[in-house]
């Protein structure tokens, strides 16, 4: 089992651990040399005052020597002990609920399939869902049970590469409504003008939906962070807070506060608008909004009803460049 540091100490400690260690193996080989040497004056035959008087010496440093390694042990055990009590288990990243890496167009969580509309307009290649052409009608469509989706907390994490010379706006979409954002379901994630747009929508009522949450974090390193590299984003909604915070490729990009202006605490209190549907659609490359933002996706993670950690942020960043 591997183990993250708990505090500094424990360096300190083993640092005395390896040297104490070094210490009896060095006094092992003198002992194993007195030895020799007492087997060598036994086997003498030796009676003379000399060889008795040196035996005696030899036995003397050899007691003393193994005395000494007891002694040692003993502190190499008490310092084990204290190095056991400063270990902790290893971080143990939060499992996603919904996981698509693009060797074909279903999850590997629940079995939910991207169905491509038109049926040619995103393919696969080199495990890659490709969107590549242009206009409203070329994205990726599943159908996800309710149960499936919290109308609170979630987090999202994409790996995708932005094509360039598409629509000049928007260049990523995430979401799960398609049509009129006045009966917007759910939420939305795009990458709108060199920044992340997160909103969620609930309060449904006369006038339609709205966003309860929204937030806009400016995308350091735009354009090229994502059009010229695989970028890994991140999207945490946490409701308990109030909170929407953005990652990319494992570094924070922006946090707030983004309850929006005059949404109510019941809005807030009865979360997302689902619209008492049984299946919620997730678009890739669609929302009701406009724009299409194409781009290579190399792998979508959904996450419900958690707000993900830096921590966890960041252990999959890890792991996407290491594959």
């Amino acid at each position: 089992m591997s183990y993250f540091v708990k505090n500094s100490n424990l360096f300190s400690i083993q640092s005395v651990v390896d040297s104490f260690t070094d210490v009896i193996t060095q006094q092992n080989a003198q002992i194993a040399t007195l030895e020799t040497t007492m087997a060598s004056i036994v086997s003498s035959g030796g009676t003379g005052g000399a060889s008795i008087a040196d035996l005696t010496v030899v036995q003397m440093t050899v007691s003393a020597l193994q005395a000494a390694v007891i002694a040692i042990n003993t502190i190499v055990s008490d310092n084990t002990t204290a190095i056991a009590a400063l270990q902790v288990p290893a971080f143990v990243a939060t499992t996603p609920t919904l996981q698509w890496d693009f060797r074909d167009f279903i999850d590997t969580r629940q079995g939910i399939e991207f169905v491509p509309i038109p049926s040619d307009g995103v393919q696969i290649v080199d495990q890659k869902a490709v969107v590549d052409l242009p206009g409203p009608l070329h994205y990726l469509r599943g159908f996800v049970p309710i149960a499936l989706v919290s109308k609170f907390s979630k987090s999202m994490m994409f790996r995708f590469k932005s094509i360039a010379g598409m629509d000049p706006n928007v260049d990523f979409v995430f979401s799960t409504f398609s049509g009129d954002p006045r009966f917007a379901l759910g939420f939305a994630v795009r990458v709108f003008n060199g920044a992340i747009e997160t909103n969620v929508y609930g309060g449904y009522g006369p006038s339609g939906s709205k966003p309860i949450y929204s937030a806009l974090h400016p995308i350091p390193g735009y354009p090229s962070v994502i059009f010229n590299q695989y970028a890994h984003m991140a999207v945490v909604i946490d409701t308990d807070t109030g909170f929407i915070t953005t990652y990319i490729n494992g570094a924070q990009v922006g946090s707030t506060n983004s309850v929006t202006a005059g949404t109510t605490q019941a809005e807030l209190d009865a979360g997302e608008y689902h619209a008492g549907v049984s299946f919620l659609p997730f678009f890739v490359n669609k929302s009701g909004e406009g724009g299409e933002g194409n781009a290579r996706y190399d792998r979508i993670d959904y996450f419900d009803n958690v707000a993900l950690t830096q921590q966890d942020v960041t252990y999959y960043y890890n792991e996407s460049i290491s594959n």
